[in-house]
């Protein structure tokens, strides 16, 4: 029986065990009979073949949907590499394991144990392991990242208090013809003889 297979069979079994009404222990599987029997059986009652509900024990059920429980492709790909043969294939990180209880505390390693393929990278001296998956992390740096954004504008428009006095207003556009127009008040520009001087 595959893995899945015994996985859910688990889990029904509980159920079945936790739920004692007729209607939990009852499961309808079309898929468990063949058709020509469900036929025959729906013309002996009168009714529709898809009405009928039968009691079928767990293994025609997981009999009838092995093909839906039965992954495409195996759970845990054990692609060996043929160069080393039969020695051990170790996938996790040495910083995932326990801190206490080994030979050798600072590698994490009992004596004797065989040294992963890839021992660079899964030592307790590779690449950190990320105590939180990348998309939380991005989330979480997110949210910090419009959190200052949104103290900055709220201390710049909702803290800074307003002018305690209004700006001075000249009339006629700020007395530019008394103050003798705006030809009169452009800055001088410098020439060359100038500089000189």
């Amino acid at each position: 029986m595959n893995q899945a297979l015994r996985r859910v069979a688990g889990v029904r079994r509980t159920r079945l065990q936790a739920c004692s009404s007729f209607r939990c222990r009852t499961y309808a599987i079309s898929a468990a009979a063949s058709e020509e029997n469900m036929r025959k059986l729906a013309s002996a009652v009168g009714s529709d073949p898809r009405d009928l509900a039968l009691d079928t024990t767990l293994d025609e059920e997981f009999a009838a949907r092995q093909e839906e429980l039965v992954p495409s492709r195996p759970i845990e790909a054990d692609e060996r590499d043929p160069q080393i043969g039969d020695y051990p294939v170790i996938q996790i990180s040495n910083q995932q394991l326990t801190p206490r209880g080994w030979w050798d505390q600072q590698a994490r390693r009992n004596f004797g144990d065989p040294i992963p393929e890839y021992d660079e990278v899964l030592s307790m001296w590779g690449p950190d392991v990320p105590p939180v998956p990348p998309h939380i992390a991005l989330y979480q740096f997110s949210l910090v990242a419009f959190g200052f954004i949104g103290f900055g504008f709220f201390c710049k428009y909702a803290l800074v208090p307003d002018k305690p006095a209004v700006p001075r207003e000249y009339p006629f556009s700020g007395l530019i013809t008394e103050l003798g127009g705006l030809e009169e008040n452009k800055a001088r520009e410098e020439d060359i003889a100038d500089e000189d001087e």
